[in-house]
């Protein structure tokens, strides 16, 4: 069920992004915020050094 939220969700705002802005500039916005959320799951996947 999350990886068809984790798919779906991506595409039904690309699309409706889409509709308000143009292609380019949506296409540097998601691949902004793609890079980021990587990046921001890499560091919560890391294990704690506090134990």
């Amino acid at each position: 069920m999350i990886s068809y939220v984790g798919m779906g969700l991506p595409a039904i705002l690309f699309g409706l992004a889409l509709r308000s802005f143009t292609p380019q500039a949506t296409m540097v916005v998601f691949g902004a915020a793609l890079s980021a959320a990587a990046v921001t799951a890499l560091l919560l996947a890391r294990p704690s050094r506090r134990r």
